[in-house]
């Protein structure tokens, strides 16, 4: 099995626990597919995952959705610029930042998620920059009970 599958309990215990966990592991490790997995096992019922790519949030929707043997566009989904595959019953959706943040726009309380993974977190970019500065305000002044999940391959301090 992939290596962050023993640490199962203590992910999902961490963010039933508090508002923000980081998760490091090594590229590979398996977070990207598991870590939103285990949270819908877990009970919560709608959980978006940013990527800093499409062609990621697209790939993941697909394995997800494939070890899950749904079609992608059921319970797991994705949504890109120009392309979009989920419906009222996806529960993961897999995105790129830029999408999350168009989304925030519109609604700001990210009424429809209860969980945002932030994934590659470490790829210091502007719109990870700005996505994170969006939901701290989200979870600062709107919505205290959303948890944010920041998934990142090496950890630097100044996060």
């Amino acid at each position: 099995g992939l290596p962050v599958v023993a640490e199962r309990h203590r992910i999902v215990e961490a963010v039933q626990r508090h508002p923000v966990v980081l998760i490091s592991g090594d590229t590979g490790c398996g977070k990207s597919t598991q870590v939103p997995q285990f949270l819908l096992e877990a009970g919560f019922r709608s959980i978006v995952v940013t990527q800093p790519r499409r062609i990621a949030a697209v790939s993941l929707a697909r394995r997800v959705a494939y070890e899950r043997l749904q079609g992608s566009g059921s319970a797991v989904g994705h949504q890109i610029r120009f392309d979009s595959m989920r419906s009222q019953h996806t529960r993961i959706l897999f995105v790129t930042e830029g999408i999350l943040l168009r989304q925030l726009e519109a609604d700001a309380e990210a009424s429809r998620f209860q969980v945002v993974v932030v994934d590659e977190v470490h790829e210091r970019h502007l719109a990870v920059d700005l996505l994170l500065g969006v939901l701290r305000e989200v979870l600062r002044e709107r919505r205290p009970d959303l948890k944010l999940v920041l998934m990142s391959a090496t950890l630097q301090r100044r996060l």
